[in-house]
């Protein structure tokens, strides 16, 4: 025998509870203590690596004092170093346009100090430097921001 379906008195049917997600206290806890782990660990990443700039900064401080006991223009030749690895753009016998492999150009000023060296250390002139050679060039940068040679090494 089959049963037949209820029959609501008064046309409407009964709604449904909508369930509550329950969060036992247990759980909370464990919650609480996740976030508050996790803010811990960022904290002291944070501490340690602003701690570790300032001694870096504090090594590289006391580094440049020493070494300048021994030459005092060194601080600022070590501030205004500057170099570019790259592809000759242009050469003149006046400067020298360097290309990186990100895209950077970068010009440089070419005088009587600069020393220009083969791959295999001999030294050469600029009439060496040939547009599309591979070069190494170093230098220093002034307040212009205005770039010298001070060695070019042609890798190819």
């Amino acid at each position: 025998m089959q049963e037949s379906p209820s029959v609501f008195v008064g046309g409407t049917q009964p709604t449904k509870k909508k369930s509550k997600v329950h969060i036992s206290k247990k759980n909370w806890i464990r919650i609480i203590l996740v976030i508050v782990s996790v803010l811990a660990l960022v904290a002291s990443y944070s501490i340690g690596y602003n701690s570790g700039k300032k001694d870096q900064k504090a090594v590289d401080d006391k580094k440049i004092k020493a070494a300048s006991s021994l030459n005092p223009a060194l601080p600022d030749i070590i501030k205004n170093r500057w170099s570019i690895v790259g592809t000759v753009e242009e050469v003149s016998k006046d400067s020298i346009t360097v290309k990186n492999n990100k895209g950077l150009v970068q010009t440089a000023t070419i005088n009587d100090k600069t020393s220009i060296t083969e791959k295999s250390a001999k030294k050469t002139t600029v009439d060496a430097v040939k547009k599309g050679s591979s070069v190494i060039v170093i230098g220093t940068k002034d307040d212009n921001s205005k770039y010298t040679a001070t060695m070019v090494r042609i890798k190819s």
